[in-house]
């Protein structure tokens, strides 16, 4: 309202000019402060209603997130268990001879690579695939693949070799073949192997090392041909074929005793017995029921157990650092020596073990012509895990598990 309409209004009001144009600032001040009021008024709502909206939806996305990072643990804790799972599937398929579907039990549930974030390392699967695909093991009949069944005409019979009848160790005898110069190999139903020394006619049981793992299942047919041994094994309808696996290939490491060997592996424990390893980080104990427990040699009251290995013959000898590697080697009087990883999971086993080189990084392994007195020593190269999944994957080209194997051991084809 301008200045001219208030002078005129001001005298029908019975006002002055000053007075009524005061009145008019007032009204409008009033006016302007009430707009500004409802306009904050609205602002404040509006605040207080995205901030309230914005903590909920920040509840909600802590909540989703809570969720998702449980449902991922949870996920992984599966991968874990299905992979300790078919880690003992892969044993016992190993004990049944099917070498292949030993190997493809355990490399399903494994990484391609310790830097696979997707698929959970598992020691014990390493330790199974180590074992199914004999990564340390020589002079041993391996399990490798399943064959159809030959005709009649392959069997070999028992053959006649001076005293062998039909029966052997209470077992009948299914088959004798020449084996080495000098030798003959003799496989009775119970799953044993023998060697028959035909000129001095001696007759050895060698079932525990000539087997990498000694069948559980009895032999209904068995021929040795061309360093393969195959079995028919009783309530199965396929054969097994085994492989000879020899020293031929592996490098010299020149000769040793009996005596150094057992010196190289350590004292005999008995129960409560400690043994220190040769870096003086731990302190392994013999336990009272087949077991090696590990401590920090700094806990001198043993208080807290860092691993604890069950092995059926519960003596060990040595706990041994690896030089220039992160792995401890356990050594004991039985056929194999434990590989341990740098948080003392055993992911390996080492058969006829004697020294280890830091120079050429490897297991040096024993060899003797049955018999014999001195040992031929030969150089195993320390395998890395890339490199046991890349002959795991080259043995299975081609591999696909049978529906027996798929339904009674739960495991999946690849892809699946």
């Amino acid at each position: 309202m301008d200045d001219a309409i208030l002078r005129m209004a001001a005298p029908m009001y019975g006002l002055g000019y000053d007075d009524l144009k005061q009145r008019h600032r007032e009204q409008r001040i009033r006016k302007m402060s009430l707009i500004a009021s409802i306009v904050a008024g609205v602002f404040l709502i509006y605040a207080v209603t995205s901030t309230a909206l914005s903590i909920h939806i920040n509840n909600q996305r802590k909540i989703i997130a809570d969720q998702h990072l449980q449902l991922e643990e949870d996920y992984r804790k599966q991968q874990i268990k299905f992979a300790q799972s078919m880690s003992l599937v892969s044993e016992e398929l190993l004990q049944r001879g099917l070498g292949q579907a030993a190997v493809y039990s355990a490399r399903m549930a494994m990484p391609d690579s310790l830097d696979d974030t997707e698929t959970p390392y598992v020691p014990e699967c390493q330790y199974a695939l180590s074992n199914a695909l004999g990564i340390y093991e020589v002079d041993v009949f391996f399990p490798e693949e399943i064959i159809d069944m030959p005709s009649e005409s392959f069997w070999q019979g028992p053959g006649d070799y001076l005293f062998l009848e039909t029966y052997l160790g209470g077992a009948q005898v299914i088959c004798a073949a020449p084996f080495k110069s000098g030798y003959e190999l003799i496989i009775t139903s119970n799953s044993a192997i023998y060697l028959y020394d035909v000129e001095d006619g001696v007759l050895n049981d060698y079932s525990l090392s000539f087997f990498s793992e000694v069948p559980k299942e009895h032999i209904e047919a068995a021929a040795f041909k061309d360093d393969s041994l195959y079995i028919l094994f009783s309530k199965s309808d396929s054969v097994v074929r085994y492989k000879y696996r020899s020293y031929d290939g592996y490098e010299s490491a020149g000769k040793g005793s009996i005596e150094e060997r057992t010196a190289l592996r350590g004292k005999m424990t008995e129960i409560g017995d400690e043994i220190k390893s040769s870096d003086g980080k731990y302190i392994a104990t013999r336990g009272t029921d087949n077991n090696l427990l590990i401590y920090s040699a700094s806990d001198k009251k043993h208080k807290h157990c860092l691993k604890k290995i069950y092995d059926k013959s519960g003596i060990f000898c040595s706990m041994k650092k690896l030089e220039g590697t992160d792995y401890y080697l356990l050594t004991y009087t039985g056929k194999f020596a434990y590989l341990l990883d740098e948080d003392l999971n055993v992911i390996a086993r080492v058969s006829n073990f004697y020294d280890y080189s830091a120079k050429k990084r490897s297991f040096i392994l024993y060899h003797t012509e049955y018999n014999g007195l001195e040992y031929e020593l030969y150089y195993m190269p320390l395998i890395e895990y890339e490199d046991i999944i890349e002959q795991a994957d080259d043995l299975l080209a081609g591999f696909e598990p049978s529906d027996e194997l798929i339904e009674r051991y739960q495991i999946f084809k690849d892809g699946e």
